[in-house]
Parts: structure tokens; C-alpha cells; sequence
């Protein structure tokens, strides 16, 4: 799975030559199902899609698209997360 420039820090920061090829190519980009490109020329869908439908490539979080806001909560969930598993949570 790979998301189209813009949408995903994630892979906007390490995988921006993956998503240049699949401009390149042709080939949708996760979430996306474009018939073709600007030129008319037919777009092939995405492979992550085909092997599955987009909510089950979903349902796993680290999948979804991560923008600033969606990594900013994940640190802190995982901080709090640290925090209960060295017993250092509130009440604890």
C-alpha cells in the first residue's frame, strides 16, 4: 500500500521515489480509484487492493494514512502506554 503525495507523512517522507514510479507507471495509489490518467491513459488499480478490499487494508492503524495530527496522538498514546506498563500511570 502506498498513499498519494499529501496525504501520508509517512510515506511522503520515505517513500516519495515509490510514488513518483507509480505516477510514472500508472498505477492508483491506496484509496484511490482513478480510471485514468490526465493523458487518457488507462490507470492500473492498486496492487494493496487487489489482494484485498480497502477496509480490511484499513483496519490496522500503521495503514492508514498518518498525518501530523494522527502521529501526535499515536505518541501519546504510546507514552501513556509506557506509562501503565512501567506502573508509573495514575493510580497506579
Amino acid at each position: 500500500m502506498l498513499h498519494a503525495p499529501g496525504e501520508c507523512e509517512i510515506c511522503d517522507e520515505y517513500a516519495q521515489d515509490l510514488q513518483e514510479i507509480r505516477k510514472a507507471w500508472g498505477i492508483n495509489f491506496t484509496g484511490h480509484h482513478d480510471l485514468e490518467m490526465e493523458n487518457g491513459t488507462p490507470l492500473l488499480p492498486c496492487p494493496a487492493e487487489v489482494a484485498r478490499p480497502l477496509d480490511i487494508i484499513n483496519a490496522w492503524s500503521r495503514n492508514r494514512a498518518a498525518t501530523k495530527e494522527s502521529l501526535e496522538e499515536t505518541a501519546k498514546e504510546v507514552a501513556e502506554a509506557l506509562k501503565m506498563f512501567r506502573g508509573e500511570a495514575k493510580g497506579g
